[in-house]
């Protein structure tokens, strides 16, 4: 990614020009403090790691994104499960160090989209081994409403299996099933077949 900065020394303020690899070119208007500017090309940088791979790390500073898939806590402390395509992990809030964005944090509800930075530490106690002590966060994307909750009918479910898919469980199915469907694959394609798929007739 080549970065081009016009700036005005006087005034703090400058005209970035974002030429991405895909040869889109993102402008971004005059009047802005330097300050923004410094967040929005820090933001343009940042290396988000899969909620798995951050596990792996262990320790120190990551930053992750998900979705909202469980929220608890106190008018003090918020504890918020993220979640994503690879695992889940507990994100942990203390509202002295979000003082501003409290009441954001107040009325999360569950599939809200974060992208979340902090410090990650082993602890046997949170649901998968290991949480984040959140340092900066961003609300990429509300969600109100969510009709599903933990008591639902099959038939409830099945009218709304866009959003159930969304589930641990039924992520947990599709990948089982992925991973059946990619072995006999691989087996019979080391055996030297070939997949085919005959055209259908309609009339």
């Amino acid at each position: 990614m080549a970065v081009v900065l016009k700036s005005d020394c006087s005034s703090l303020t400058f005209e970035p020009k974002i030429i991405v690899p895909c040869k889109l070119t993102y402008y971004v208007p005059k009047q802005k403090s330097f300050l923004y500017y410094s967040r929005f090309l820090m933001k343009m940088v940042t290396k988000y790691l899969s909620i798995q791979e951050a596990m792996e790390k262990g320790k120190g500073t990551v930053s992750i994104r998900g979705w909202v898939n469980r929220e608890s806590g106190s008018i003090q402390l918020k504890f918020i499960t993220l979640r994503d395509s690879s695992n889940v992990i507990q994100c942990v809030f203390e509202r002295k160090d979000f003082e501003k964005k409290w009441d954001d944090l107040d009325h999360l509800q569950v599939e809200t989209s974060l992208e979340i930075t902090g410090e990650i530490k082993e602890d046997k106690r949170a649901p998968t081994g290991y949480e984040i002590h959140t340092t900066d966060f961003n609300l990429v994307g509300k969600s109100e409403n969510y009709p599903i909750t933990k008591d639902q009918s099959i038939d409830f479910l099945a009218d709304n299996r866009h959003l159930w898919l969304r589930s641990r469980k039924m992520t947990a199915i599709l990948k089982i099933r992925s991973t059946v469907i990619g072995a006999i694959h691989e087996y019979f394609r080391k055996e030297k077949f070939y997949e085919y798929h005959s055209p259908i007739f309609q009339s």
